[in-house]
């Protein structure tokens, strides 16, 4: 039996099913969804990377680092109920965290600017709630 990479349940959905992030119902980004242990290991290193409508989640998360990262990205820290805790811009070789954070969003640079995010906003994938 020959088996692709794409049987492969590390590569299966993860590159091609994207959650929808919405803010008041309009869509902002379109975000990897690193749930498993594998997905949140490889983080930003395990994706293409990330365009200006691209991001990827890690859930659960608490705390994000850049090491080995040649990329600046914005991260936006979220409690259970959808609310940014924090928002940081984090160039390469940084370690940043939040106690409050249930959820992390990783962006690419510049985007959490573009896209007018700031701490206190609701930020919600479209399965309607982040757990």
């Amino acid at each position: 039996m020959i088996f692709s990479w794409r049987d492969n349940p590390f590569f299966s959905s993860y590159y091609t099913n994207k959650v929808t992030l919405t803010r008041h119902g309009a869509p902002l980004l379109y975000a990897y969804d690193a749930s498993t242990f594998y997905h949140r290991l490889r983080g930003v290193h395990g994706v293409p990377e990330l365009g200006p409508t691209d991001a990827i989640i890690l859930r659960p998360c608490k705390a994000v680092h850049t090491y080995g990262s040649k990329q600046t990205l914005d991260v936006a820290f979220i409690d259970k109920r959808g609310v940014i805790q924090k928002l940081v811009t984090m160039p390469p070789k940084r370690f940043v965290f939040s106690l409050k954070a249930m959820f992390v969003v990783e962006m690419a640079e510049g985007t959490a600017a573009r896209i007018q995010l700031a701490e206190g906003q609701t930020f919600l994938p479209s399965t309607g709630d982040w757990l």
